[in-house]
């Protein structure tokens, strides 16, 4: 079974995934990391925020897919305090 998740996270510490997971909303991350299960896969519609991330590394993970949808975060982020809309132009990689 598919776990799907909507909302604002903030994880410090360690946040393990079991099953699929589809995850609609904002992932702030601070001094933590994802576990994900080997036969298990996590998506990520929104925006991941990192601060000194100590898991593996998420980018260039099969397992994790991450989609930037503005629309998702835009409906997410009221719930941060002092947010502001973003608007991606220029995404580049080194």
């Amino acid at each position: 079974d598919k776990v799907i998740l909507d909302g604002v996270f903030y994880i410090e510490g360690e946040f393990k995934i079991y099953n699929d997971t589809e995850i609609n909303g904002i992932i702030i991350i601070n001094d933590g990391n994802i576990s994900i299960k080997p036969s298990t896969e996590l998506q990520i519609k929104g925006l991941v925020l990192l601060k000194d991330y100590i898991g593996e590394e998420i980018i260039n993970n099969e397992r994790i897919k991450i989609n930037y949808d503005g629309k998702v975060i835009k409906v997410n982020g009221i719930y941060l305090p002092g947010f502001i809309e973003p608007k991606i132009q220029v995404i580049k990689s080194s």
